[in-house]
């Protein structure tokens, strides 16, 4: 893969650089989720070390083998998510997510199934338009999902 620094993406690849001074953000990334996965004292040990997520052992050793399969940021805001939140970094389970995107795969989200369709409750708010926290009352209320996420019943104050 072509590498181009992540300061400018429109500037050649400088051929001297090595492949973690061409992409320190992605670089960074790695190290990050190393720290995550294999560190038992680091910070949120407890959801990912403690919890066995686990990486990869190519990825352990090696940046470039992690960066072929992801590929470089897609820009500022973008950070490492695991598609399935219960397996670790492999192969064909990260991608860079942006902030919304990563709380929406937390395992801690509640999932609401309406006419066939699985999402989190804030998808459904902004999918359907609606104010999430009067959604979520009405929910904790006990209202049908029905008429829960039904336009007409936030016309009212």
């Amino acid at each position: 893969m072509m590498a181009k620094s992540s300061s400018n993406p429109n500037q050649p690849p400088d051929q001297s650089l090595t492949l973690r001074q061409q992409w320190p953000t992605e670089y960074q990334a790695w190290s990050n989720m190393k720290t995550r996965a294999l560190n038992p004292n680091a910070s949120h040990a407890a959801d990912y070390s403690i919890r066995g997520i686990t990486i990869c052992e190519t990825w352990q050793k090696s940046f470039a083998h992690f960066f072929a399969e992801i590929g470089p940021r897609p820009g500022p805001g973008y950070s490492v998510d695991r598609i399935q939140n219960n397996k670790g970094y492999e192969p064909g389970n990260i991608k860079w997510s942006t902030q919304s995107e990563q709380c929406n795969n937390k395992r801690n989200n509640h999932r609401i199934t309406f006419n066939g369709k699985t999402q989190t409750l804030m998808e459904w708010a902004r999918e359907l338009g609606l104010p999430f926290h009067r959604l979520k009352l009405r929910i904790y209320k006990g209202y049908s999902l029905e008429k829960a996420f039904s336009p007409e019943n936030y016309s009212k104050p």
